[in-house]
């Protein structure tokens, strides 16, 4: 099954370099680019895609406001985050307005091809220095507390943490993909969590809090 991505940066060299790395895929395609956000919304309004693969500096609409646009609609896309200037209060800001990752412009093709991939299919798209970071904001931020969970649970939850899929986790521990699925979504209501990434978050900066 092939993702079709909308691209969004001012950089022409992105925008002619992203498709080159995307065509050495089966699954990846650039169906659409944009050098604004405001381009982007333009865009959307008359085609669709899978995925939002956006810069976050731009003239006119900048990446986090074309987030916010675009999580408004009925149905949205997935939303991932690229920048050359990865800021603390960036990564926050995008993903506390429900972007599934945030990468760096300037990770080798095959890492920016893996962590779309993930996205695509539930997993965590977050660096490790950037997951690293954010943990540390989380654990300064708040007071924690870890819910009451299974052994199964645990061994689910680290392999989220990993970023892996929910197939690759089935698979794993030898579990049928909907027996996943029924377990992480009891996880989000036990942890308060939005989205995978959130889960990750929250039960990292739990677990080292110990």
């Amino acid at each position: 099954m092939t993702t079709h991505i909308l691209l969004v940066d001012d950089d022409p060299t992105i925008l002619d370099t992203f498709p080159v790395y995307f065509s050495t895929t089966d699954d990846l395609e650039v169906s659409g680019t944009a050098r604004t956000g405001r381009q982007a919304l333009a865009w959307i309004d008359t085609n669709t895609c899978d995925l939002v693969l956006s810069d976050v500096r731009m003239p006119d609409i900048d990446g986090i406001e074309l987030l916010q646009h675009i999580q408004d609609l009925e149905h949205p896309p997935l939303f991932v985050a690229m920048t050359a200037f990865d800021t603390d209060d960036t990564m926050l800001k995008c993903l506390s307005l429900g972007a599934v990752g945030y990468i760096i412009k300037g990770q080798a093709p095959e890492s920016i091809i893996h962590s779309l991939r993930d996205a695509t299919h539930g997993g965590t798209v977050l660096s490790p220095d950037c997951l690293s970071r954010l943990l540390d904001a989380k654990a300064a931020s708040s007071e924690l507390h870890m819910p009451k969970i299974t052994n199964r649970e645990q061994i689910v939850l680290s392999l989220i943490c990993e970023g892996k899929t929910n197939v690759e986790i089935g698979e794993s521990m030898r579990l049928a993909e909907v027996t996943i699925r029924k377990i992480i979504s009891q996880l989000f209501l036990r942890f308060s969590a939005k989205n995978r990434l959130d889960l990750a978050i929250k039960y990292l900066s739990i677990k080292h809090s110990f």
